[in-house]
């Protein structure tokens, strides 16, 4: 069960970005477990949970990532990641699709939902979508909760593909969308607290991430009837 990160949790990481190194982490392996990998695994599994709880009709699963970097794409980089994340999403293939997502870095945290596949097939579902139902997504954006605590990010297309409103265009010119939010809960983060919390972050959420589903089933329906 899930109990809360400590100090030494981001202290860990400011460490690791000085020591970034095969020897070092070997020393204090035990120190990752401990302040790290084993309570933010605790934290993807609770909070999976409750998800599963909350919304049974998604299949959700989580997905942790990898202190590890891959050997062949270090560029000059140290073997370890200075960050970890997880995602919840349906149990699709885990590389696309929308999810829910949580990450954990020296600075702190940030949670949010959105889409990175960056498949032009799903941008283009996802356009699609949005100009057959423009009332709808327009409401469906408006209802995400505290707007102006959050922000969108993703990349933008650099000839636009269309044009709506200033609420849509925002949304219907990118590869890629993510909705997030940045330290929400505050000192919350260190307190068992944490699962219910993001659990209760995301729920309102749901109505976008349906709507993203929906064009990735067009998208992947598409894919395989062309294969």
């Amino acid at each position: 069960m899930f109990t809360g990160f400590s100090e030494r949790t981001f202290d860990f990481f400011f460490d690791l970005q000085l020591h970034n190194n095969k020897p070092w982490s070997q020393e204090h392996k035990q120190e990752f477990e401990e302040h790290l990998n084993r309570p933010f695994r605790m934290l993807a599994n609770d909070t999976l949970a409750l998800m599963q709880e909350a919304f049974p009709e998604y299949n959700f699963m989580a997905h942790v990532s990898r202190i590890y970097r891959d050997a062949r794409r270090l560029f000059g980089r140290g073997p370890y990641y200075d960050y970890m994340w997880f995602s919840i999403q349906p149990g699709i293939d885990k590389s696309r699709g929308p999810r829910f997502w949580f990450e954990l870095d020296p600075q702190g945290y940030s949670h949010g939902m959105g889409y990175w596949d960056g498949t032009p097939a799903f941008a283009e579902a996802f356009r699609k979508k949005i100009a057959a139902h423009p009332a709808q997504f327009e409401e469906i954006i408006l209802s995400v909760p505290d707007r102006e605590r959050g922000w969108l990010r993703g990349e933008e297309y650099k000839k636009p593909k269309g044009h709506f409103n200033e609420r849509i265009d925002p949304w219907f010119n990118r590869k890629m969308i993510e909705v997030g939010y940045n330290d929400f809960f505050e000192k919350l983060n260190f307190t068992d607290m944490l699962p219910e919390l993001l659990t209760a972050s995301y729920s309102p959420l749901t109505p976008l991430f349906d709507f993203m589903l929906d064009a990735y089933h067009v998208a992947e329906k598409a894919r395989t009837e062309s294969e």
